[in-house]
């Protein structure tokens, strides 16, 4: 479980952010991933309760305000690594 902003998410939920920050679609956040476009959908819903975000553009200022904004940016580069598009 990792914490930010005092909620606790999990791997995969920062994971999901990190991507986020991209502004890539969650087509592409599904394949980046290796998950479905369903499961990206019930990933942000659920982080989108956790933060009492209603709307993408208040879950991206969740983030980019947040203490962790550059370990979420750490993150996406990483998994950009793996999937050996950096």
């Amino acid at each position: 479980m990792f914490e930010i902003n005092g909620i606790k998410f999990t791997q995969r939920e920062v994971e999901i952010m990190a991507c986020l920050l991209s502004g890539h679609s969650r087509k592409v956040l599904a394949s980046l991933l290796g998950i479905s476009m369903e499961t990206v959908h019930s990933h942000v819903k659920r982080i989108k309760f956790k933060t009492k975000c209603y709307s993408k553009d208040q879950l991206l200022n969740f983030i980019e305000y947040s203490k962790e904004y550059f370990f979420l940016h750490k993150k996406y580069i990483h998994i950009l690594k793996n999937k050996k598009l950096v």
